[in-house]
C-alpha cells in the first residue's frame, strides 16, 4: 500500500507500463488462443449450426406458404395437411442431424409454392 505522501518516480512509471503491457499481451494471447481453438476444435459443429440456420429459414418459408394457402378460398385441406406433415418430418430430420434429407423435404414444399405462383 502506498503511503499518502509517496512519490512515484519515472522509473516506477516505466516499470508499471512494462507490467501493464505484459499483462495485456498475456490476456490478448489467451483470448486469441480460445478463439482459434474454439473455431478449429469442432468444424463439424460449426457446419451443423450453418445447416440448422438453413433449416430454420426453409421451415419458416414452408410454413408461411402453407398458412397462405390455408387462408385462400377453396384450399384443399388434405393437401395442406400433407404439406404440414412434410414440414414436420423435415424439421424432425434436421433436429436429428439429417440435414440433407430435411432440405430435400423442404424443397418439395417450396417447389409447390413456386409452381403455384406461375
Amino acid at each position: 500500500m502506498l503511503r499518502p505522501n509517496a512519490q512515484i518516480t519515472s522509473e516506477d512509471r516505466a516499470t508499471i507500463a512494462r507490467w501493464r503491457l505484459a499483462a495485456s499481451g498475456v490476456v490478448l494471447s489467451a483470448f486469441a488462443c480460445f478463439l482459434v481453438v474454439g473455431t478449429l476444435a469442432d468444424p463439424a459443429e460449426a457446419q451443423a449450426n450453418a445447416y440448422q440456420t438453413h433449416c430454420a429459414a426453409r421451415h419458416s418459408a414452408a410454413v408461411a406458404w402453407i398458412e397462405q394457402q390455408a387462408s385462400a378460398p377453396g384450399a384443399s385441406e388434405l393437401i395442406l395437411a400433407e404439406r404440414a406433415l412434410v414440414a414436420l418430418r423435415a424439421r424432425n430430420a434436421c433436429l436429428h442431424g439429417q440435414v440433407a434429407r430435411a432440405l430435400e423435404l423442404y424443397e418439395t414444399i417450396l417447389s409447390d409454392a413456386r409452381n403455384a405462383q406461375k
